[in-house]
């Protein structure tokens, strides 16, 4: 029952077209699904810090460029497992600069034989303009002839939230989400910008192969808004848990190629290039996406020995 149930996940997120154009997109998202859904903070019962660096659409001038640093760790609150993590992010493109920094929690439960964390995040959301507008036509024409072009560097700050549910076991994961909860808005513009809220699905299945030492790692995302949507598909294949690669495609813009090394324990470096598939093919160089995690545990395990009286023996 529960196979039939991830394939028909799968074929949804597969049927649906169009894409939304407000988020970043990453490549790997199968390692920073805390940036998309707070329910997953602290489920690797890990400390967890990681940073991810894309630089979309190489060779176009004003191209999106990312950057994302993450840390979390699981925590003990009152007797109530959990997690706490916090998100720093920073988006460019063209004349557009982004700040995000989100707080996040998840409250952590045993079902059946799997976990499920509920998480939320609270943060803001900073959005700068800051352009040299070059105006066409006569020379009277320039600053505040279009309502729509501020007349002068501008920027905003708002509240801004989310809230996700994940739920893993040995052989699967699954995820869902929403960002912009309250649908922030921004007052730096006459005409005004909305964030809009966002619906993530995520699904993951985990399987060893003839030989234990690989395992199959196929995930899928789906996102969307209530008028577009996104979706990607992930296949990868790990071998001891040290060395993975792998191939992805993103909906209408393209195919993506994985790798990856753990240089040392916890210690683990990934690379993904896109190849575009879409009309931008024939003037970009293609995307590429750096990330580094590292994972370790917090405070010394206690080792456990037993003393036996030679009285007993």
């Amino acid at each position: 029952m529960r196979r039939w149930l991830f394939i028909g996940i799968l074929l949804l997120g597969s049927a649906i077209e169009g894409r939304c154009q407000q988020e970043s997109d990453y490549s790997q998202y199968f390692n920073h699904i805390i940036t998309f859904n707070p329910g997953y903070t602290g489920a690797s019962g890990m400390a967890d810090l990681s940073a991810l660096v894309r630089r979309q659409w190489s060779g176009i001038k004003g191209a999106p460029e990312i950057m994302s640093l993450q840390a979390q760790v699981p925590v003990n609150l009152r007797r109530a497992p959990g997690g706490l993590g916090i998100i720093l992010s920073n988006d460019e493109y063209a004349f557009n600069k982004n700040l995000n920094v989100n707080l996040l929690y998840a409250y952590h439960m045993r079902i059946a034989s799997g976990q499920l964390g509920m998480g939320l995040g609270v943060g803001m959301f900073q959005r700068k303009l800051e352009a040299d507008w070059i105006y066409p036509g006569s020379a009277t024409a320039g600053a505040g002839a279009d309502v729509a072009v501020p007349e002068q560097n501008a920027s905003d700050a708002t509240f801004d939230a989310s809230f996700g549910l994940y739920y893993e076991t040995e052989n699967y994961y699954i995820g869902l989400s929403s960002l912009h909860l309250f649908e922030p808005e921004f007052a730096y513009m006459q005409t005004g910008e909305t964030l809009k809220r966002q619906y993530y699905v995520l699904c993951g299945y985990k399987r060893k192969m003839g030989n234990p030492a690989w395992e199959f790692l196929p995930s899928v995302l789906w996102r969307t808004d209530g008028k577009m949507s996104f979706f990607s598909g992930n296949c990868r294949f790990e071998y001891n848990k040290k060395f993975w690669c792998g191939v992805s495609y993103r909906q209408q813009d393209a195919v993506t190629g994985l790798v990856g090394i753990e240089l040392s324990t916890g210690l683990r470096i990934g690379y993904a290039y896109d190849f575009p598939v879409s009309k931008l093919g024939g003037i970009s160089d293609g995307s590429h996406e750096f990330s580094v995690r590292y994972q370790f545990r917090i405070g010394r395990e206690r080792n456990v020995y037993k003393y036996r009286s030679i009285r007993y023996l």
